[in-house]
């Protein structure tokens, strides 16, 4: 009996050793398996990432060009600045800036309202423009001194 029972351990792990590398086998096709979806997982995510960094960028291009467009057309109201330049004088207390750009309803010349001509325009004759283009509309050149 004791022979019996040797041969049936010999067998046994014999049959063990076969199952636990069948179980090794499957669980490398699992985690090859697995690893292959979380790469697809990964793909999809940063294909998505790429599509919204497309967009962000866009977005990026057309505020830069919103901004130059501002810059070309005209300053934008900053109301910090405005109280440095009073105070550094060269901007005339009270005066209440209307747009982008001024002139004088007696000449042919439109300034930035920190200009030092503009300064001079009595408040009687002084006149608004929101744009460059509405500013030259109306038959006005820029100013040599501030070059609006």
């Amino acid at each position: 009996m004791r022979h019996w029972l040797k041969s049936f351990l010999e067998m046994a792990r014999g049959e063990i050793k076969t199952a636990l590398l069948l179980v090794l086998a499957c669980l490398v096709v699992f985690l090859a398996a697995l690893i292959s979806f979380q790469s697809c997982q990964i793909k999809r995510s940063l294909s998505r990432f790429e599509a919204r960094l497309d967009t962000i960028e866009t977005q990026l291009a057309n505020a830069e060009s919103l901004l130059v467009s501002v810059k070309r057309d005209g300053p934008v109201e900053d109301l910090e600045k405005e109280r440095r330049l009073i105070e550094l004088g060269t901007l005339k207390e009270g005066l209440v800036i209307g747009g982008a750009y001024c002139a004088s309803k007696n000449s042919t010349v439109f300034h930035l309202p920190t200009c030092e001509h503009a300064q001079k325009i009595s408040p009687g004759n002084l006149i608004w423009f929101k744009t460059r283009q509405e500013a030259i509309g109306t038959g006005r050149r820029p100013c040599r001194v501030c070059r609006p």
